[in-house]
Protein backbone atom coordinates (compact mmCIF):
# COMPACT_ATOMS: atom_id res chain seq x y z
CA UNK A 1 0.00 0.00 0.00
CA UNK A 2 1.31 3.83 -1.27
CA UNK A 3 0.64 6.69 1.19
CA UNK A 4 1.09 10.48 -0.72
CA UNK A 5 2.54 12.96 1.66
CA UNK A 6 -0.70 14.68 1.79
CA UNK A 7 -2.74 11.94 3.23
CA UNK A 8 0.03 10.88 5.85
CA UNK A 9 0.09 14.77 6.66
CA UNK A 10 -3.88 15.01 6.70
CA UNK A 11 -4.13 12.06 9.22
CA UNK A 12 -2.27 12.94 12.03
CA UNK A 13 0.71 10.52 13.62
CA UNK A 14 -0.38 8.53 16.94
CA UNK A 15 2.14 9.64 19.67
CA UNK A 16 2.75 8.70 23.28
CA UNK A 17 2.80 10.76 26.73
CA UNK A 18 6.35 9.30 27.50
CA UNK A 19 8.85 6.48 26.54
CA UNK A 20 7.43 2.85 26.40
CA UNK A 21 10.39 0.79 27.57
CA UNK A 22 11.55 -0.13 30.38
CA UNK A 23 14.86 -2.37 32.97
CA UNK A 24 14.07 -4.04 35.89
CA UNK A 25 16.06 -6.52 37.96
CA UNK A 26 13.06 -9.52 38.15
CA UNK A 27 11.72 -12.47 35.71
CA UNK A 28 8.87 -9.76 35.02
CA UNK A 29 9.73 -6.13 33.80
CA UNK A 30 6.50 -3.98 33.50
CA UNK A 31 6.91 -0.36 32.12
CA UNK A 32 5.15 2.61 33.17
CA UNK A 33 1.73 3.54 31.44
CA UNK A 34 1.70 6.35 28.82
CA UNK A 35 -1.33 7.95 27.71
CA UNK A 36 -2.28 7.33 23.98
CA UNK A 37 -2.80 10.59 21.41
CA UNK A 38 -4.70 9.80 18.64
CA UNK A 39 -5.50 12.68 16.20
CA UNK A 40 -9.09 13.00 15.71
CA UNK A 41 -8.64 11.99 12.08
CA UNK A 42 -6.61 8.67 13.35
CA UNK A 43 -8.31 5.48 13.48
CA UNK A 44 -6.32 4.48 16.59
CA UNK A 45 -4.67 1.85 15.30
CA UNK A 46 -0.97 0.93 16.48
CA UNK A 47 0.88 -2.35 14.81
CA UNK A 48 3.58 -3.67 16.60
CA UNK A 49 6.89 -5.10 13.90
CA UNK A 50 9.90 -6.72 14.56
CA UNK A 51 9.66 -7.93 17.73
CA UNK A 52 13.24 -9.73 18.50
CA UNK A 53 14.26 -10.89 21.69
CA UNK A 54 17.41 -9.13 23.01
CA UNK A 55 19.82 -12.06 24.67
CA UNK A 56 17.96 -15.03 24.94
CA UNK A 57 14.77 -13.30 25.21
CA UNK A 58 12.10 -14.61 27.68
CA UNK A 59 9.03 -16.09 27.57
CA UNK A 60 6.85 -13.77 25.90
CA UNK A 61 6.27 -9.52 25.70
CA UNK A 62 3.25 -8.15 26.34
CA UNK A 63 0.85 -4.93 25.82
CA UNK A 64 -1.96 -3.87 28.10
CA UNK A 65 -4.09 -1.32 26.85
CA UNK A 66 -6.14 1.02 30.42
CA UNK A 67 -6.91 -1.53 33.34
CA UNK A 68 -7.41 -4.45 30.58
CA UNK A 69 -5.53 -7.92 30.91
CA UNK A 70 -1.68 -8.30 29.30
CA UNK A 71 -1.97 -9.57 25.87
CA UNK A 72 0.75 -11.05 24.06
CA UNK A 73 2.53 -9.45 20.99
CA UNK A 74 3.26 -11.12 18.39
CA UNK A 75 5.26 -9.65 15.24
CA UNK A 76 3.16 -7.68 13.31
CA UNK A 77 -0.05 -7.40 15.56
CA UNK A 78 -2.15 -4.88 14.93
CA UNK A 79 -4.37 -3.41 18.02
CA UNK A 80 -7.07 -1.81 16.41
CA UNK A 81 -9.03 0.36 19.38
CA UNK A 82 -7.16 3.02 21.04
CA UNK A 83 -8.76 5.96 22.01
CA UNK A 84 -7.00 9.50 22.78
CA UNK A 85 -5.97 9.27 25.89
CA UNK A 86 -6.09 5.54 26.84
CA UNK A 87 -3.46 4.17 28.71
CA UNK A 88 -0.59 1.91 27.01
CA UNK A 89 1.63 -0.13 29.01
CA UNK A 90 4.54 -2.91 27.49
CA UNK A 91 5.75 -5.75 29.60
CA UNK A 92 8.66 -8.85 29.62
CA UNK A 93 7.98 -12.30 31.28
CA UNK A 94 10.09 -15.21 31.83
CA UNK A 95 13.43 -13.00 31.72
CA UNK A 96 15.92 -15.57 33.44
CA UNK A 97 18.86 -13.17 33.73
CA UNK A 98 20.51 -10.03 33.01
CA UNK A 99 20.51 -8.89 29.88
CA UNK A 100 17.54 -10.91 28.09
CA UNK A 101 14.68 -9.15 27.06
CA UNK A 102 12.87 -7.73 24.36
CA UNK A 103 12.56 -5.27 21.61
CA UNK A 104 9.75 -3.83 19.38
CA UNK A 105 9.20 -0.99 17.17
CA UNK A 106 5.10 0.54 17.19
CA UNK A 107 3.63 2.17 13.95
CA UNK A 108 0.81 3.81 12.85
CA UNK A 109 -0.97 2.04 11.00
CA UNK A 110 -2.89 4.63 9.09
CA UNK A 111 -0.01 5.82 8.06
CA UNK A 112 3.18 3.37 8.42
CA UNK A 113 4.58 5.80 10.53
CA UNK A 114 7.40 4.65 12.66
CA UNK A 115 5.77 6.60 16.18
CA UNK A 116 8.78 5.11 18.19
CA UNK A 117 11.75 2.16 17.56
CA UNK A 118 13.69 -0.27 19.56
CA UNK A 119 11.41 -0.17 22.37
CA UNK A 120 13.03 -2.39 24.84
CA UNK A 121 12.11 -4.35 28.42
CA UNK A 122 14.87 -5.79 29.94
CA UNK A 123 16.00 -7.25 32.89
CA UNK A 124 19.21 -5.49 34.58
Amino acid sequence: MQWSVAAILAKGVISFSGTLGAAGASGTVTGTQRSVRVPGNNTGKIKFTNLANVGSGGTAMNYKQNAGAFTQITNNLVVDHFLAEDLIQLQGTGLAAGGNGFQVDLVDNDSGTTIVSGVQILRS
